[in-house]
């Protein structure tokens, strides 16, 4: 009895503590809340990791991109390496600096080899409501872990740590031009005989003429080259590779800079010698400041000739440098106008050692000439008998012949053996008896510090991201 009647006041408990709402949705409600606030930091976290990692991974891009399309770089390859590496890590350093929202685990990764640089950046994203829930539940506990993630963005139990890493690539295979025979219709247009030699294993050879004999070759003379293209057909052998046919025109890659430029130096250049006669020099050693030399000049044995940084224009008369006369200069560029008298001549071991500006009115040019000097049967631009050429840059004779020969006194006329950055761009270009042309490292402009040489894929993309 005793037993039913606890039974039945137990009943009535229970149904009157169901009945009974007051109080019962805030129990209920606080039980559903906290798995909500967890989500909900949980997305917070997420959503803000998300932004980080973007930030990254545009800033280990961004690094990877500048390392790789940095010019102008000096060294052998071991020290080109080290600039990329370190323009790459200055610039995460400064990007880094004042980074919110994260702590940058150690120092970014930064590694480069001949052709790519790869980036990696490592780090840690701190918890939000997630974190403030687990360090809630560990009392004096610290409130992040080294171990609290992993690669993937996973989160740990107080922070996200994030990995993001940038690969970007160089094309070091490039095709620059620079033997460059612009002539549209000549035969011969570039012409190799006797022994002579054109050595040109780094870079591009490329004859616009339309002849059946516009690349033309005779006796023991040889051609090496990365590529020969023509645009019309080619005779003789010792051509290596074999050359291609029917290449499109290379127009032109100068025209337009060389224009402007002209027209800016032209009309503020200082008269510094103008004569019927050319300028010449006693025996020793002189300097030249840049301008305007009418009538030309002449270099004899004994004289040693420094030009002084600029542009030199030699009007209606030529440059001869003979008998052992030496011409030096860094920064410079030789430009030929007026009449057809203004041509470069060197002959009998006569030296002409010049390098051209890497920057601002005529960069890359060392010896230009205007297209408005027409070319002359009897006047050629010319290198013979033992004459030394030592130039980094360009020779830019647009309507005009290049001549080389090394019969005159028997010995070797030898053009740029060890320049890093040497390409001739002429309207047609003649080599016989034993000349030598080496171009072989026409393509280094970054050892030569100077800019790039025209390419036969000039609208392809030099750098970009791989990874």
């Amino acid at each position: 009895m005793r037993a039913h009647r606890f039974t039945c006041l137990a009943a009535a408990a229970s149904r009157r503590f169901l009945a009974n709402k007051a109080g019962n949705m805030s129990v209920v409600t606080a039980l559903i809340v906290i798995p909500l606030i967890a989500a909900a930091g949980l997305a917070i976290d997420y959503g803000r990791t998300s932004r980080v990692k973007d930030k990254l991974q545009a800033l280990a891009d961004t690094a990877a991109l500048a390392a790789a399309s940095a010019a102008n770089l000096t060294g052998d390859a071991e020290a080109k390496r080290g600039e990329r590496e370190q323009i790459a890590s200055s610039y995460l350093a400064t990007a880094l600096a004042g980074a919110t929202d994260m702590t940058v685990a150690g120092t970014p990764e930064v590694k480069a080899d001949d052709t790519s640089i790869t980036v990696k950046i490592d780090a840690r994203v701190e918890g939000s409501l997630v974190a403030l829930a687990t360090t809630g539940k560990k009392s004096g506990a610290e409130t992040s872990e080294s171990g609290g993630g992993d690669q993937d963005g996973k989160s740990g139990s107080d922070s996200i740590n994030l990995s993001v890493s940038a690969k970007a690539r160089w094309d070091g295979s490039r095709n620059y031009v620079c033997l460059l025979a612009l002539n549209p219709s000549a035969a011969n247009a570039l012409s190799v005989q006797g022994t002579a030699d054109i050595k040109a294993e780094k870079c591009a050879v490329q004859v616009n003429s339309t002849s059946s004999n516009a690349l033309y070759q005779n006796g023991n003379a040889t051609v090496k080259a990365s590529s020969i293209c023509v645009k019309g057909n080619y005779a003789g052998s010792n051509l290596t590779p074999t050359p291609k046919t029917n290449c499109a025109r290379f127009e032109d890659p100068l025209a337009a800079k060389f224009a402007a430029d002209y027209a800016t130096a032209y009309g503020t250049a200082v008269t510094r010698y103008s004569h019927k006669s050319a300028l010449t020099f006693a025996k020793g050693t002189t300097g030249l400041q840049p301008g305007m030399y009418r009538g030309g000049m002449r270099v004899d044995n004994g004289v040693t000739l420094n030009l002084a940084p600029g542009t030199y224009f030699i009007e209606d008369g030529a440059l001869e440098i003979r008998g052992g006369g030496v011409v030096n200069g860094t920064g410079v560029t030789i430009v030929f106008t007026g009449n057809q008298n203004s041509i470069l001549f060197v002959i009998a071991n006569g030296g002409l050692n010049i390098k051209a500006p890497a920057s601002g009115l005529f960069a890359g040019l060392a010896i230009a000439q205007h297209p408005m000097v027409l070319p002359s049967v009897k006047y050629s631009n010319t290198v013979i008998g033992g004459g030394q050429l030592n130039l980094e840059g360009i020779i830019y004779l647009p309507k005009q012949n290049f001549y080389v020969t090394g019969n005159g006194l028997g010995t070797t006329t030898d053009l740029s053996t060890t320049a890093k950055q040497f390409s001739i761009v002429a309207d047609t270009i003649t080599i016989q008896g034993n000349g030598q042309v080496n171009v072989g490292q026409a393509a280094d402009f970054d050892a030569a510090g100077l800019p790039t040489l025209p390419t036969i894929n000039a609208g392809a993309s030099q750098v970009s991201l791989v990874e």
